[in-house]
């Protein structure tokens, strides 16, 4: 039994994936376990993880077909519960993080929370500092957490959970946008985040690939998981929640409608419509 299962969904990432594992098992935190959960994987990644899983007695692999992201992690959630681990994080395949990333995150969820996170730094991998340092410790309320863009309160990564917070939840699966589905529900319900100021993730941004900026055939899902955090912010009373999340989700369908200028008439045009209502329905300016 290990005190943290790091969970690692992989698809088609074998380019990137020995950056990734490598930061993973250099930590200065050793009391943990990789959970490598190959998705139908048709590059060598499932073989790469299976070939780390044999010289190294922390890993742990679990091949299945192609379900998406959203799967592989609550395959991942399910191991990590079913063998006993405290505390569970989330890596994404082409990222990575500096050496002190978990001990970072295992030292602020000691505070008695349940959930903590660190800070991110954005890398196309050639431009991250030598040597990160470790930041100040606070602890937080959900709502003055979820409320600093900063700190990311939409992503899974960078972020430490107590095992408690998965007794009865699991990523929706979806095709994309499972965290903004989830995590906000995990936030509130822990009340308090501790926070390390410490830049210790590392978030790829693939400038000629995957990453790079184009529009998403999945934008109406990101807007639809935002309405949810709306409905459930107005209904629970979190009043400054309330109106951060509808400034952000103003600013999305902005985006959005930009990139369907052109490309999509009428997504446009509904685009369009839904931020004249968001501006009166939550007394934003246009």
């Amino acid at each position: 039994m290990s005190e943290i299962s790091v969970i690692v969904p992989v698809y088609n990432s074998i380019r990137y994936l020995p950056r990734c594992l490598g930061s993973l098992l250099s930590q200065t935190f050793t009391d943990f376990e990789l959970l490598l959960i190959d998705d139908g994987s048709t590059d060598g990644s499932g073989e790469l993880c299976e070939s780390y899983a044999a010289r190294d007695s922390r890993v742990r692999t679990l091949r299945q077909s192609n379900r998406g992201q959203a799967a592989a992690r609550n395959a991942g959630i399910d191991l990590a519960l079913s063998g006993g681990s405290k505390y569970l994080a989330f890596v994404d395949s082409d990222d990575f993080a500096a050496a002190q990333y978990l001990e970072a995150l295992y030292e602020a969820i000691r505070c008695g929370v349940k959930i903590s996170s660190v800070l991110f730094a954005e890398t196309d991998g050639r431009d991250i500092p030598a040597a990160p340092k470790k930041g100040r410790l606070a602890v937080v309320g959900a709502e003055d957490y979820y409320c600093n863009a900063s700190l990311l309160p939409f992503v899974a990564w960078g972020k430490l959970f107590d095992r408690s917070c998965f007794e009865s939840l699991r990523f929706p699966e979806v095709p994309k946008h499972e965290d903004t589905m989830l995590i906000y529900r995990l936030i509130f319900g822990a009340e308090r985040i501790a926070v390390s100021a410490s830049r210790f993730y590392f978030y790829f941004i693939n400038r000629d690939g995957v990453s790079a900026k184009k529009r998403s055939p999945y934008a109406l899902l990101e807007l639809e998981a935002m309405d949810a955090q709306l409905a459930f912010f107005a209904e629970n009373g979190y009043d400054r929640a309330l109106r951060h999340c509808a400034a952000v989700e103003a600013r999305m369908i902005g985006r959005d409608i930009s990139e369907a200028d052109g490309v999509c008439p009428e997504q446009k045009r509904l685009l369009e419509e839904k931020l004249r209502q968001h501006i009166r329905d939550y007394g934003l300016k246009s």
